[in-house]
């Protein structure tokens, strides 16, 4: 089986002794360059490779040009690639103790080279030392081999790119800081504060659980659905600080399977080095939504698959009015069916049971897996409701 965004404890120590499998440690803080590397040499995943955030994963800076963490020259990480023995073969995983923060970095690299069996370690460090596996002190080798890169240019956007597309009205730039970096009131690491003008604030650590887990598909997917509102995956944009810790929210699109998006890779960082270029603060998250009338909203959670990429949407929604009138009504009624069936209980939202619950429409509903059942429940403005246009209602 290979692995393509996330890989359990478990499933990685499975494999600690399997050639085939590569282990990275990527850990790093930013106030502190040489931490990452003083963790690995202390204790580490046996096997693991050290991939250094600032001398392997990033290029050099360049004053009034790059962000903070430029991308490598593709070369010279293609070398350092093939002196890691990595090459087409290779199950690659990438661990940090960030929750996937500064591992995603070498996720997105390989990705962009064309390599997809990479994934990153789910729960991080923390999750591998609370399970009680083993652990190595030092350096560690692995044989060499040849990588040869099969360039995705398509994942990464330019500056340029970004300024021309902004107004697109499929286009979707999302902040993955945090919402208070992003609003501009609390900014400690670069010098300017605030966010590109239209971006959205979408938190990467949106993306874990309380357990520091990534969420489950289903509930990635109602996450990044609700942000994404009519656009596709594949039109938007993933910023950060610096380009690192974006990459978080991509791992996140394709593991719910909305498809991929794009890195801007000099994110903030590089965005505010012309001066004179539009900035903005201040401006209302999009994932708590709007002030105004709200309904609830169901969130439908697939029962052990993931949803499958949807195709850009076609439908127009309707009217607020006629959405408040539908969650009256579902509230209104005694025990109902909705054609065709599946059994499901509302009773965590509403004070009415459904029997049978599903949908025949051609909005984003239509591609939850055909086995569903209702979970929590939760107030969305009425302007940001999407529901399927066709819904069948019979008595009980």
């Amino acid at each position: 089986m290979n692995y393509t965004t996330i890989v359990s404890v478990s499933e990685l120590a499975a494999h600690l002794q399997d050639p085939a499998w590569a282990v990275f440690d990527c850990r790093a803080l930013l106030a502190d360059p040489a931490a990452g590397r003083q963790k690995y040499l202390a204790a580490h995943i046996p096997g693991a490779l050290f991939a250094d955030l600032k001398t392997d994963l990033s290029g050099p800076v360049e004053a009034g040009r790059t962000g903070r963490h430029p991308l490598p020259a593709m070369d010279a990480f293609v070398q350092r690639l093939s002196g890691w023995g990595v090459d087409a073969t290779t199950q690659v995983v990438a661990y940090d103790d960030a929750g996937g923060a500064f591992a995603a970095r070498l996720w997105w690299l390989l990705r962009w080279l064309g390599h997809d069996t990479v994934a990153v370690l789910d729960g991080d460090w923390r999750a591998w030392e609370k399970a009680g596996m083993p652990v190595r002190s030092g350096n560690e080798v692995r044989p060499s081999r040849t990588f040869t890169p099969h360039l995705h240019p398509e994942r990464l956007v330019s500056t340029a790119d970004l300024v021309e597309n902004l107004s697109h009205p499929q286009y979707r730039v999302f902040d993955a800081r945090a919402a208070e970096r992003y609003r501009g009131e609390n900014e400690t690491i670069d010098p300017i504060a605030g966010h590109i003008p239209g971006a959205i604030s979408a938190p990467y650590a949106g993306n874990l659980g309380a357990d520091g887990r990534f969420l489950r598909p289903e509930e990635l997917w109602v996450r990044w659905t609700r942000l994404l509102g009519d656009a596709a995956a594949e039109g938007t944009v993933m910023y950060c600080g610096s380009g690192v810790t974006a990459v978080h929210n991509l791992i996140a699109l394709e593991h719910a399977g909305l498809g991929a998006g794009k890195l801007y890779a000099g994110s903030w960082s590089e965005w505010i080095t012309e001066a004179g270029r539009e900035i903005a603060v201040g401006e209302i998250d999009r994932e708590t939504g709007r002030q105004g009338d709200k309904l609830l909203l169901f969130l439908l959670s697939a029962a052990g698959t993931a949803p499958a990429p949807r195709p850009p949407p076609r439908w127009r929604p309707p009217p607020p009015a006629l959405l408040l009138s539908l969650a009256l009504l579902l509230v209104s009624l005694s025990p109902v069916s909705l054609s065709p069936c599946l059994p499901v209980s509302l009773s965590p939202c509403l004070p009415v049971s459904l029997s049978l619950l599903t949908f025949r429409c051609s909005s984003r509903l239509a591609h939850i897996p055909a086995k569903v059942q209702v979970g929590k429940c939760i107030g969305v403005g009425l302007d940001q409701v999407e529901f399927p246009d066709v819904i069948q209602v019979h008595f009980a």
